[in-house]
C-alpha cells in the first residue's frame, strides 16, 4: 500500500490555496496620451516584472481586457486610482488588488502616478506620485526603486527641497543630477 510523502501533499495543497483570489493582483495598462504609449507600456512591464519577482499571482492586462471587453477595460484604465470606480468595473472578477497608473508630461518632466487599490477593502493601499526630470534619464531607475515597496503596500516617503539663490540664472545639482 502506497502512502504519499507528506511534503508532496503540502506542496499540492499550497498550490491550490495559493491560487485563491486573496492573493491575485491585476495589472492594468498605464494610461497615457497616444504620443507616450510606448513609455507607458514600459512602465506597465516594470510593474509586471517586479510583481513576478515578488512571487505575486497575476491577472494580466490581457486577461482583464478579454474578460471585461474593450470599453470597460478602457474605463478601468481611466479610473485614476479611484477605489469605487475600480470595484464597480471589476464586478465579479476574482482579484484582491489592482495596479493602475497614469503617465503624462509637462515641459521638463514626466508625471507618473501609480495606485495600488485593495478591491476587498475598497481603498488605496499605496501610491507613487512623481515628477521625474526628463533630461535626467532616470525614469526607469526611479520606477524600479519605488516598485518593491509600492507593491508591498508601503507608503512612499515624500518631501520637498527648496533652493534659494541670490545669483540670477544659477543652476543647482545634487549628486550630479540637475
Amino acid at each position: 500500500r502506497y502512502v504519499p510523502h507528506m511534503s508532496w501533499i503540502y506542496l499540492v495543497l499550497g498550490s491550490i490555496l495559493g491560487a485563491s483570489s486573496g492573493d491575485k493582483l491585476a495589472i492594468v495598462d498605464v494610461d497615457a496620451p497616444d504620443s507616450m504609449m510606448g513609455i507607458a507600456a514600459q512602465v506597465t512591464n516594470l510593474v509586471t516584472t517586479e510583481a513576478q519577482k515578488q512571487g505575486l499571482t497575476l491577472v494580466s492586462n490581457d486577461e482583464l481586457r478579454t474578460t471585461l471587453g474593450s470599453q470597460k477595460y478602457l474605463e478601468l484604465k481611466r479610473c485614476a486610482g479611484g477605489p469605487a470606480c475600480v470595484v464597480q468595473l471589476l464586478g465579479a472578477i476574482d482579484v484582491r488588488r489592482v495596479v493602475l497608473g497614469q503617465l503624462g508630461r509637462d515641459e521638463k518632466s514626466y508625471l507618473l502616478k501609480l495606485w495600488l487599490v485593495d478591491v476587498q477593502q475598497m481603498s488605496t493601499v499605496s501610491q507613487i506620485d512623481r515628477s521625474i526630470f526628463i533630461a535626467s534619464r532616470r525614469l526607469q531607475r526611479d520606477i524600479e526603486q519605488a516598485l518593491p515597496g509600492f507593491l508591498r503596500g508601503e507608503a512612499e516617503a515624500v518631501g520637498s527641497l527648496f533652493i534659494d539663490s541670490t545669483i540670477r540664472g544659477a543652476t543647482a545639482s545634487i549628486n550630479g543630477e540637475p
